[in-house]
Order: C-alpha cells, then structure tokens, then sequence
C-alpha cells in the first residue's frame, strides 16, 4: 500500500531493491533506541561558536513562528518572510554560520563535534539556506512556502538532537513518548523540488512509500532518522545526473504485518565520471562508503553518520558490522549510484 493514490514510476524495480540487503534483520537492542549518540553539549563549542549556534537556533526559532503565523497565507508569507531575510540580513547571517567549528577545531577533543557541525550546516538548513537567498532575489515556487516551513521545523530538531542544553525545554518535548507515522516523512518528501549548491542544482524528489505505520516513538528519535535521510538525500541531491533523486520506502520483509523494519533507499542517475571515482576507490566494497573519509567536494562525514545512527538503532558492535551485514550499504545498479540503510518499526 501506498501513501499516495498515484505511485511515482520508478527507474529501478521494487524487487531489484528488495534484493540489496536481507529481508530479515536482527535487533540486538534490549529497548528502543530514543535517537541519541551522536550528540555534544553547548559548551563543547568554544565561546564563538557557541554564539553562532544560539542566534542560528533563534533566528530559525523566529522565521519558523512566522511561517507558523502564514501557514494558510502563503502569498502574504512570502513577503513577510522577504522582509524577515532584510532584517536578519540573510547574506551575512550565512557567512556568520558557516564559521561554526573554527573556533572549536583544534581545542575540543569530543569526538562528534565534526559530525555535529557538518549536520548543522547541512541537514534541512542547506536548502532551506538557499530558498531565502533566492526568495531574497525574487525567485521562488508556488510550493515553496510550504517546503520552507518544513525545512525549518526539522532542522530545529536536528539541532535540538545534535546539541544538548541549546532548548532544555524542548529537549524534554523531543524526549516525550509520541508515535510517528510514516506520513510525517511522505508529506515533506512527496515531489519536494530540493535545493542544493547554491541555487544552481535543485533535485525533484520521487517518493515511493509502500508504508503506512508508526517509524519511531519520540520526536528526539524521529530526529535522528531525519539527520540521516537528510544526509542521504543532499548528497545525492548534490551529485544526480539529470535533477532526478529516487527515495524508497518500505518494508523488506513482505510477509510479517506489521513490519519489524523499513528500508528506506536513496538513489540517482550518476555521471560516468562519479561512478569511475567510486570504482576506482572502492571497487566491490561500495559498501565502505559509510566508513566515512571520502568525499567528492564535502567532509567525508554524511555517510558515516547515517552508518552510526543505523548501528545504534541495532544495537550493533560497529559500523563495520553494520556495513558487512547489509544494515546500510551502496551499490552501483547501471548508472544509479544507490545508498540504503534500515529503521526499526515502531508499530504497536
């Protein structure tokens, strides 16, 4: 069954994509996973840093009231929301935020500050970045009011799950027991047009959800689901061939209702060149990919957080066992670079 009346075509077969992995996965976890783990404090951050992550967690705090306010007056949205970029002064505000982590780099040892800093600048605030760029130039789509309101609301949270202390209060919020149903993705993705790389790249999203349950129990983990699909739709947003990004979802096991897991697959149509730089690197390993390290113009950090956001909902031993057991992986099927990782249900 599918979210939608009318099923986008896809390129690749739903069985070609029902082979990447096992029907059949084991969770090792003893309790849900609540969407922790790859998180730091505020004052891991040196001071400047601190600075950049407060204004960019309230300047977004503001815009999303706003896009709240306007929700059923997109005509009158888009111009107050012109007029909030004036105020910000959006240009500078973006130079402000993409000096986060220089300060820190270098005098904190945490572990997780490079993959926390890549998902503050990347996850829903790269597009949504260059929606108001382009707003502010008088470039926009009728459904792009709409797109920017959920941009902001998920990147909030991406924050909120990536740095403790940020909204205490919200923390406790994400925290709370509340399912999410599949629909909360589906809504955000369906036909989505996402801008990447400064405005001279945008990728149109094809959904395929053959889902209709719950997908994770708190608003803290449900954001950890989306610091890992964002990952995974901007990179391939980033590298698509032809403007085209295909996103699958459903559940590899056909025979168990409900579902105990989902697959959720990303993929696009990859030039020449692209797919000869993964071969050459990684041959019939396309799978360490989500070891991290390798990049064609980003920090080599997208992959390895999904990989480790995926382990931790398994509570498995190591991404490497992730990897070797299939729980995410790549793979080159004709000239579609496709990625996938698992989730656990969380149907009653």
């Amino acid at each position: 069954m599918t979210m939608h009346d009318q099923s986008p075509v896809m390129p690749l077969a739903h069985e070609a994509l029902r082979q990447l992995a096992a029907h059949q996965l084991t969770n090792y976890r003893q309790s849900r996973f609540e969407g922790g783990g790859l998180r730091i404090t505020v004052e891991d951050f040196e001071p400047a840093d601190q600075i950049i992550v407060y204004r960019l967690y309230n300047v977004l705090g503001e815009l999303f009231d706003l896009l709240k306010a306007y929700w059923n007056r997109p005509d009158e949205g888009v111009a107050a929301t012109r007029a909030f970029t004036t105020r910000v002064g959006w240009i500078d505000f973006l130079k402000e935020v993409q000096k986060l982590g220089a300060a820190s780099y270098g005098q904190s040892q945490h572990p997780n500050l490079g993959r926390v800093v890549h998902d503050i600048k990347g996850g829903g605030f790269l597009a949504l970045s260059i929606y108001l760029q382009l707003l502010e130039f008088g470039l926009y789509g009728e459904d792009d009011f709409s797109r920017l309101f959920f941009l902001t609301r998920d990147h909030r949270k991406i924050m909120r799950n990536a740095v403790q202390q940020i909204d205490p209060a919200g923390e406790i919020r994400d925290s709370q027991e509340i399912e999410h149903n599949v629909s909360l993705l589906a809504e955000k993705w369906y036909d989505a047009l996402h801008q990447v790389r400064d405005g001279t790249v945008a990728a149109r999203i094809h959904l395929d959800c053959r889902y209709t349950g719950s997908i994770s129990e708190s608003c803290l983990e449900f954001a950890a689901l989306d610091r890992v699909l964002y990952n995974l739709i901007n990179n391939s947003a980033q590298h698509t061939a032809d403007g085209q990004v295909y996103f699958a979802i459903f559940p590899p096991d056909e025979d168990t209702v409900p579902p105990a897991d989902l697959r959720f697959v990303v993929y696009n149509r990859s030039t020449p060149e692209h797919l000869r730089l993964l071969a050459q690197r990684y041959d019939e390993t396309m799978g360490e990919l989500f070891l991290g390290g390798f990049t064609t113009g980003g920090t080599g950090h997208g992959l390895r957080i999904c990989a480790e956001f995926v382990t931790n909902a398994y509570g498995l031993q190591s991404v490497e066992q992730a990897i070797a057991e299939r729980y995410c992986g790549a793979a080159r099927i004709d000239e579609f670079f496709v990625n996938w990782i698992h989730w656990p249900t969380s149907d009653r």
